[in-house]
């Protein structure tokens, strides 16, 4: 039986203490591939084309205000069959509401645990049933 293929992950975090977590609890799984991060809206978008993840986690505060839907549009444009998830430890209703609002495919709470990360993670990708 073949092995099913790595979910390919992009985290935009502008905490370097965040992406070394995520980086963490994504790889005591095998079926995770974190295949890149960056700190800043720019580097996100370029890297994001370059590693063609197919979920990308997006940090609530990357980038401020207004430019939410450029960016967002940006990351589709970049990576056109990727998800595209928010990724804070703000309260979940009020920002699930705004993943929707800017047109984004999920949340998912930084203070999960591990675990909680990589099923959720699994669940955007539409990966589930993949046994970890």
């Amino acid at each position: 039986m073949a092995e099913a293929e790595h979910i390919r992950v992009f985290l935009c975090d502008d905490s370097h203490e965040m992406r070394r977590l995520v980086e963490l609890q994504l790889g005591q799984d095998e079926r995770f591939e974190l295949v890149g991060s960056a700190s800043a809206p720019e580097s996100c978008v370029s890297e994001v084309r370059r590693s063609g993840p197919d979920v990308v986690l997006l940090d609530h505060g990357l980038p401020p205000g207004p430019q939410w839907e450029d960016f967002v549009q940006a990351l589709r444009q970049a990576a056109p069959g990727a998800r595209i998830v928010l990724f804070s430890g703000l309260p979940q209703p009020v920002l699930a509401r705004e993943a929707r609002d800017h047109g984004l495919d999920g949340f998912l709470e930084k203070g999960q645990s591990a675990a909680e990360l990589r099923d959720g993670v699994a669940a955007l990708a539409g990966r589930a049933d993949t046994v970890g």
